[in-house]
């Protein structure tokens, strides 16, 4: 309609949406063939549709999990690994929803009363400097079902938090919400997913990055009680934990140094659509993306330059693109070298019996010692960024935090 209410022409892209949707998720890929990827109604109609689209991008990492254990006669082994992704993926979930959905968008709640903050300041007496924030009153908008802002309600008020946990944590990418509208301790979750790239992951890298962290974790535990690290009845050695370490390492690098590179210069100032710790998340999330090979972004960031005939590309874009795809080249192959070398040092040992003091890979006690391994060391790489970031902006002054 125009504007004086007069009906006009509107054009509506049609393709082969169906046969698109499938390859999408069910290979993981995530990209969509509308721009609003599985918001738009041609891709995503119903509640039902937004199930099965779930359910696709599930259904491989989940079965290869399982398969590992079928290919090693043990099962049992890839069920505790198995339970240890879900656990985490749970935790996504529940994270996402308990603080998205149950909780009202910030930006809208106002802030009652005023408030005063010191931060330092060489050049203030006493060596602080006192912030004033006043008082803004609240839009008289109903917030009873949560943050709504960026969902589609066609799929129920919690179908956009889960969604965007679970693309993460399987390396997919498609989403059905916006998630630079996530409140932003929420939009720790998917961030975690692909900080983590082990809860499930993409079809074999979620695998491949848990074994490494197998490694690490049961050379911990061997080195706790004083004996030869054993995996699979192969003993493990310094060789095999520094290639183990190299992989993990290898994903934070990529994801933290362009970070840190974009948002302490002009490049990253020119792209963020909020300022402060909005902004940085924005960037953040963008090589986390990127490097994790996930695809989902938070999309107030203006990167897009487009394939051709770019009409107003962002004024760093093409720098964007550039470093992006570069994460994306070096984040997914270069971490595949470390794994295979370690596998092949593994192969080439004599396997050990089994003993009474072997660490036993199919019990609970391994399951909270696999879990252990993978939260400790993913929150010393990553738990400083999510500070500068979402933990910052849900504690910051108005609008958000408080």
């Amino acid at each position: 309609m125009t504007d004086t209410g007069e009906a006009k022409p509107q054009t509506i892209i049609v393709g082969p949406v169906a046969a698109w949707e499938s390859m999408k998720m069910l290979g993981t890929n995530g990209g969509g063939f509308y721009g609003m990827n599985s918001a738009h109604p041609f891709e995503n109609p119903t509640g039902l549709s937004n199930f099965f689209n779930t359910y696709a991008m599930m259904m491989f990492p989940f079965a290869l999990v399982l398969m590992f254990g079928r290919m090693l006669k043990r099962f049992r082994h890839s069920l505790v690994v198995f339970s240890v992704m879900m656990v985490m993926m749970a935790g996504t979930v529940v994270w996402s929803i308990y603080f998205d959905t149950l909780k009202p968008n910030p930006g809208l709640t106002g802030q009652a009363v005023e408030q005063k903050l010191e931060v330092p300041s060489a050049a203030s007496p006493g060596g602080k400097l006192t912030v004033s924030f006043p008082a803004v009153p609240s839009l008289p908008v109903e917030q009873h079902l949560g943050n709504l802002e960026g969902k589609e309600m066609r799929f129920g008020t919690s179908a956009g938090a889960t969604f965007d946990a679970l693309t993460t944590d399987v390396t997919c990418g498609a989403v059905n919400a916006e998630e630079d509208s996530l409140n932003p301790v929420a939009a720790l979750s998917p961030m975690a997913g692909m900080w983590l790239n082990c809860v499930f992951g993409g079809k074999g890298v979620g695998m491949i990055n848990m074994l490494t962290f197998i490694i690490v974790g049961i050379f911990i535990a061997g080195m706790m009680v004083g004996r030869t690290p054993e995996y699979l009845g192969k003993k493990i050695g310094a060789r095999e934990v520094t290639f183990a370490m190299i992989a993990i390492l290898v994903h934070p690098v990529f994801i933290l140094w362009p970070t840190g590179l974009f948002a302490g210069t002009t490049l990253g100032m020119q792209a963020i659509s909020n300022a402060g710790a909005h902004g940085f998340s924005q960037i953040l999330y963008q090589f986390s993306s990127a490097t994790a090979n996930n695809g989902s972004a938070f999309d107030g960031l203006g990167v897009t330059y487009g394939f051709w005939n770019a009409v107003n590309p962002g004024p760093s874009a093409a720098a964007f693109d550039i470093a992006a795809g570069l994460c994306m080249l070096f984040g997914r192959y270069l971490p595949i070298i470390a794994p295979v070398a370690l596998a092949a040092s593994l192969g080439a040992k004599k396997s050990s019996p089994f003993g009474l003091g072997t660490l036993r890979d199919d019990t609970t006690t391994f399951g909270f010692l696999l879990l252990g391994t993978v939260v400790i060391i993913g929150a010393l790489l990553f738990l400083p960024a999510a500070v500068l970031g979402p933990v910052a902006e849900h504690f910051g002054p108005m609008p958000f935090g408080g």
